[in-house]
C-alpha cells in the first residue's frame, strides 16, 4: 500500500468527535472506573510531550508522519478534554498538569537531547510507529470497555465508542506506515525490533509514573479477562516483518513478575 493511499485512507475520516459536556453530568459510576478515565485523560492530554519527542527525533520529516501528526494531535487533545469532562462529572477534578511522572520514572528511556541521534538509526522510525500502534491498540480496547461501563449514561457510552473507532483508525495508519518501511528496508527489519525491545513499555507510564500507573492499571494487567486483550499487542507486533520474536507485553509481564494467564 503506497504512502499516499494509507495516509489518505486515514485523513478522509479524520476530525475531532462532536460532544457536549452539558448533556451528561453528573455521572454515577464506580470510583475505580472513574480513576481509569481520569488517568486516560492525563495520557491523552500529554500527547503534547509525545508530539515534541517525535519532532525532536526527526520523524515528522517523512511526508506521511508529517501530514498525519497534526490531525492525530488535534484528536488526542480533544480526547483528553472529553475524558476530563467525564471524570469531572464522575467526581474527579483534573490535575494541575497532565504529566505526573518524575525523572526517576524516566530511567532507561532516551533523554531529550539523545532523540535526534536515536532518530537517525535505521529502524528507529519503525520502532516509534510500532510503539504508537501498540498504544492505539490499547486505547481502542480501553474505550470499548469504557463504553460498556458507562452503559447507564448512553450519550457518554456512545462517545466512548466513537473514541474507540477513532483510535482504530490511528492504529491502522501506524501499522500501515510501519509495514511500508519494513517492506522496503532490510536495516529497518533488523534494527527496528532491537530498538523496540530496548525502550518499549506500556502506554501511560511516561505520563503517570510507575506507581500511579500500577495503582490504576495493575489490576487490569493481572486480570485474565483484560490480560488476554492486552497480550493482543504481541499478536499485532509479531505479525510485522522482522518482529516474529518480539513480544513486548509478555516481556513486560515477565520483567515485573506478573503471571501470564493461561
Amino acid at each position: 500500500m503506497g504512502a499516499q493511499t494509507y495516509l489518505e485512507r486515514y485523513l478522509d475520516r479524520s476530525g475531532a468527535i462532536d460532544w457536549d459536556p452539558d448533556r451528561f453530568g453528573p455521572i454515577d459510576v464506580d470510583r475505580t472506573v472513574a480513576n481509569v478515565v481520569w488517568s486516560l485523560a492525563c495520557i491523552e492530554t500529554d500527547s503534547t510531550s509525545q508530539a515534541s519527542k517525535i519532532e525532536r527525533a526527526g520523524f515528522t520529516r517523512a511526508p506521511d508522519v508529517g501530514s498525519f501528526l497534526p490531525h492525530w494531535y488535534e484528536e488526542e487533545q480533544e480526547h483528553g478534554r472529553f475524558l476530563f469532562a467525564v471524570a469531572r462529572a464522575s467526581g474527579i477534578e483534573p490535575p494541575g498538569s497532565a504529566r505526573l511522572s518524575t525523572d526517576a520514572d524516566q530511567a532507561g528511556q532516551p533523554p531529550g537531547p539523545m532523540l535526534a541521534v536515536l532518530g537517525r538509526i535505521p529502524g528507529a522510525d519503525v520502532a516509534y510507529l510500532v510503539t504508537a500502534a501498540a498504544a492505539e491498540y490499547t486505547a481502542r480496547f480501553m474505550y470499548s470497555w469504557l463504553g460498556d461501563e458507562f452503559a447507564g449514561t448512553p450519550v457518554v457510552a456512545r462517545h466512548f465508542k466513537d473514541l474507540a473507532a477513532q483510535e482504530a483508525r490511528h492504529l491502522g495508519f501506524y501499522r500501515s506506515a510501519a509495514e511500508a518501511r519494513l517492506d522496503r528496508s532490510r536495516l529497518a527489519r533488523r534494527f527496528g525490533p532491537i530498538i523496540l525491545r530496548r525502550y518499549w513499555r506500556p502506554v501511560g507510564i511516561d505520563t503517570l509514573g510507575w506507581d500511579r500507573w500500577f495503582d490504576t492499571f495493575g489490576p487490569m494487567v493481572t486480570d485474565p479477562r483484560f490480560q488476554h486483550q492486552l497480550v493482543g499487542i504481541d499478536r499485532l507486533v509479531t505479525a510485522l516483518p522482522g518482529f516474529a520474536d518480539t513480544t513486548p507485553m509478555r516481556s513486560f509481564l515477565a520483567d515485573h513478575d506478573l503471571l501470564l494467564a493461561a
